[in-house]
C-alpha cells in the first residue's frame, strides 16, 4: 500500500521542483533589462523617413517596369 502513494507523491514533488524552477527562471528573465526593441536615434529623423519614401517610390517604379517586361515576355 504505501508503495502506491509513495510513487505519486514522489512524482508531485518533482513536477512542483520542476515548476517553481520555470517561474524561478523566469522571473529572472523578467528583471533583465532588454534593449532590442528600442529604435536608435537615426531611426527616427526625417531624413530617415525621406529616404524611406524615394525608396518605396523605386519599388513601385521597378514593379511597374516587371509588369511591362512581363506583358512584352508574354506578348512573344
Amino acid at each position: 500500500m504505501l508503495r502506491n502513494v509513495a510513487i505519486p507523491m514522489m512524482l508531485a514533488v518533482t513536477e512542483a521542483e520542476a515548476q517553481q524552477s520555470i517561474e524561478d527562471g523566469m522571473m529572472a528573465d523578467r528583471s533583465k533589462p532588454f534593449d532590442g526593441l528600442v529604435a536608435n536615434e537615426a531611426a527616427c529623423t526625417p531624413e530617415t523617413n525621406t529616404n524611406l519614401s524615394t525608396l518605396a517610390t523605386t519599388v513601385s517604379d521597378k514593379d511597374v517596369t516587371l509588369t511591362a517586361k512581363k506583358a512584352d515576355v508574354s506578348a512573344l
